[in-house]
């Protein structure tokens, strides 16, 4: 399979932006403690402006994000679910991370607003 690396783009158009990796553990009542471990990466951030498949599916809403991010990045193996983005370059604000695609040779990730910033 075709390695499809994007790092020529995010070099030129990309930005850099913090994740905050999330770590939930339970006590012995199942409450939740969660701990943050922020990291950055670069790649190229897609604002929603509601044309997008994802927005019309109902998986995003409007000035939600896409962004991309070449699978040979610092920190791109750590990206999962429920990790937050705070970005403040092409929009500003923080996402939650819904859902991570790994494709050949970059991650797209689907993040919905939590806060603008």
């Amino acid at each position: 399979m075709t390695d499809y690396s994007i790092a020529g783009i995010v070099e030129s158009e990309g930005e850099s932006f913090t994740v905050s990796g999330v770590t939930r553990s339970y006590n012995a009542r199942g409450d939740p403690t969660e701990q943050y471990t922020a990291y950055y990466l670069s790649g190229i951030v897609q604002v929603t402006d509601g044309s997008e498949t994802e927005v019309t599916e109902g998986i995003l809403d409007r000035e939600d994000i896409i962004v991309f991010v070449d699978k040979n990045e610092d920190n791109a193996n750590l990206i999962k679910n429920d990790d937050y983005i705070s970005i403040s370059t092409t929009t500003s604000g923080v996402f939650r991370i819904i859902s991570v695609i790994r494709n050949p040779g970059h991650y797209e990730i689907l993040a919905k607003r939590v806060q603008e910033t």
